[in-house]
């Protein structure tokens, strides 16, 4: 057996999760023998430069660990040869905003860049001119060759990226695209300015040249050794050469130590495109990976390329993130014609789907399964479809609920019927201890619950919080479950809290007189206005405002006014919450809830939210 080459040898030393080898001499060798010899000057022109990428033999490597995964690209067979990237200190590393979320730097040795242009300009002159220019010939309206023009630059460029300006356009058939005008800068270090002014006014004859930037909104910025091509947005500062905030010294010591290396602060690019309100679900669903990252590093060094991606969850390990991501996509690509159908109201659509193999115990990104969705529409039809089809009556779902608290959502009966004939769980919890009965009492769903405590549900349950499902009736406004569950001895805890989603003023004026504080709270920090504002008793808000309630304080968890309003899906909650300047969008848990996603889908409330900013937690992106 023939020895493996010393190349090879160095790949399988190498500890990563996933390794791949790759000689290109037999790519090369491959060329040679099946592509033909041929007087074609474009394939005479193109084959030398395939071969800097075929006569190479390149290791890549993968791993991952808690909250960072890491790609490397190894060049084995240059290990030795000479570098064409330099490093060293550069001048232009200290014009570069602090505040950039993109820097990138490539310095190439002395001549190499020279080399490089030189040699490729003079295949394209040769092939576009049948032979009769070269890199050495004077070009018209230049006064110059491409081999004198191109000392102007030493080899050293710096590229900095700022945020994304969304813009709805209108196209050429009136229609309105969004667009997305980036903020960029490039800038290159001048060895020889004179060929630089040779270069710039055989561009710039008849003012070509600046019109043509100006038209795309970027300028020529001039130093005394750099160039800079700059949007707006970085402008100013490279024009004085005092950035407003100076770069980190840890960011200026990656520049500095690397001929090539790039970092990228995702978040703030991310939420500058996230700005915009005209977002596909495709595009809002690559943001969403997107934004699984929190940085990302590329340099290269000894011909080792590292790329660095660092994750915004930092207990997670990487390949988790990553395969996580794969396995739902291909779970919707899978299921999408199921929640159409439910959506529909297709029977014979839905049955196809089911036939066709569709996961009918599967969730979808936002943790929902077709069962939890059939449940919360109201379809008892599709719900018993799908159960006898494989469905689980007790699959959970996001924050672990189940489709009885679907149907109890949504106001279903007949839905909750069905899953409990077919052993539904009428006491199971959701990651906050929320059970059916619980919802069932938010939602004023008297029956249901009756069916629930005549099947063993337990009517004294509690949330993680302490919320028990009398507190969760007098929120919800429903007078007649209170009284059914002070009858059975549920305890009322908070009365003032309860005689305020109830609109009971008697009580509360005479509790209030007795000493309570109108700002008392409750066992999930909710105050008797919060309660009220819930339960959607404006008279009952209006009063505890003039006994000096405050509007500002929120529950547990970032739990705000204008979430409560929004739930109660009275658009005049929403105006008074905003009123009070409070943030439309504030987000509430670790999930970053916000008050459009909590809105009620029919009613004034959600579309006034939208009108008025408001948006979903997915559409904002991750709470930081």
């Amino acid at each position: 057996m023939e020895k493996m080459p010393a190349a090879m040898i160095s790949h399988f030393e190498r500890n990563a999760d996933c390794s791949v080898y790759l000689d290109g001499t037999g790519l090369a060798r491959a060329f040679d023998k099946f592509i033909p010899k041929t007087e074609n000057i474009w394939i005479n022109s193109i084959l030398p430069l395939i071969d800097r990428l075929t006569h190479r033999s390149v290791g890549l490597h993968a791993s991952s660990s808690k909250g960072v995964i890491k790609l490397q690209a190894i060049d084995y067979s240059s290990l030795r040869a000479p570098k064409s990237i330099r490093k060293d200190k550069l001048s232009l590393i200290d014009s570069i905003p602090g505040d950039a979320p993109i820097v990138a730097r490539l310095s190439l040795s002395d001549g190499k860049m020279q080399e490089w242009v030189g040699e490729t300009a003079d295949q394209l002159l040769r092939t576009l001119t049948a032979g009769r220019m070269n890199k050495d010939s004077v070009l018209p309206g230049f006064d110059a060759s491409i081999r004198e023009l191109i000392q102007a630059p030493s080899g050293d460029f710096v590229f900095i990226g700022g945020p994304f300006d969304p813009k709805t356009a209108t196209s050429s058939e009136g229609t309105p695209v969004l667009e997305y005008n980036p903020s960029y800068a490039l800038g290159v270090r001048i060895a020889n300015p004179f060929p630089l002014k040779q270069l710039l006014s055989g561009l710039n004859s008849a003012n070509s040249l600046d019109s043509l930037l100006s038209l795309h909104g970027i300028q020529l910025v001039q130093d005394k050794d750099a160039l800079w091509l700059s949007t707006p947005h970085f402008q100013r500062e490279l024009e004085t050469g005092k950035p407003i905030i100076a770069l980190s010294s840890v960011k200026k010591k990656f520049l500095n130590d690397h001929g090539f290396c790039l970092n990228f602060s995702i978040p703030p690019v991310t939420q500058s495109i996230r700005k915009s309100r005209a977002l596909s679900f495709s595009q809002l669903k690559n943001l969403d990976f997107i934004d699984e990252f929190s940085s990302l590093s590329v340099s290269l060094k000894d011909r080792q390329l590292d790329i660095v991606g660092k994750l915004r969850r930092k207990n997670l390990h990487g390949w988790k993130v990553l395969f996580e991501h794969l396995g739902q996509e291909l779970i919707d690509l899978k299921n999408d014609g199921l929640y159409l159908a439910i959506a529909q109201d297709d029977f014979n659509a839905l049955a196809m789907e089911v036939s066709n193999g569709a996961l009918v115990n599967a969730n979808d990104r936002f943790g929902h399964t077709p069962l939890h969705y059939a449940a919360y529409k109201g379809n008892a039809r599709f719900v018993d479809y799908l159960l006898r089809n494989g469905g689980d009556p007790n699959v959970r779902g996001r924050h672990d609920s189940t489709p009885l608290h679907s149907a109890a959502w949504g106001r279903n009966m007949a839905v909750a019927e069905v899953l409990l004939e077919d052993g539904a769980d009428v006491d199971a919890s959701t990651d906050e201890g929320e059970t059916p009965g619980m919802t069932a009492a938010l939602r004023g769903e008297q029956d249901l619950l009756e069916i629930l405590f005549a099947l063993s549900a337990d009517p004294h349950a509690k949330d993680q919080h302490g919320t028990n499902l009398l507190d969760l009736a007098a929120a919800g406004g429903h007078q007649k479950i209170v009284e059914l569950l002070s009858e059975i001895g549920v305890s009322n805890n908070h009365p003032l809290h309860v005689a305020a989603g109830l609109a009971n003023f008697e009580v509360v004026e005479k509790l209030l007189k007795k000493g309570h504080s109108v700002n008392d709270r409750d066992s999930f920090g909710a105050t008797p206005l919060l309660i009220a504002v819930v339960a959607g008793q404006e008279k009952m808000v209006d009063l505890l405002l003039s006994k000096g309630a405050d509007p500002h304080l929120s529950a547990k968890d970032g739990y705000t006014l204008m979430h409560g309003a929004a739930f109660s899906g009275k658009k005049s909650l929403i105006r008074k919450g905003l009123s009070f300047g409070l943030e439309i969008n504030s987000r509430y848990g670790p999930e970053g809830i916000t008050p459009a996603d909590v809105a009620e889908d029919e009613g004034p409330a959600l579309p006034y939210l939208r009108s008025m900013g408001g948006r979903t937690a997915w559409e904002l992106g991750p709470h930081r």
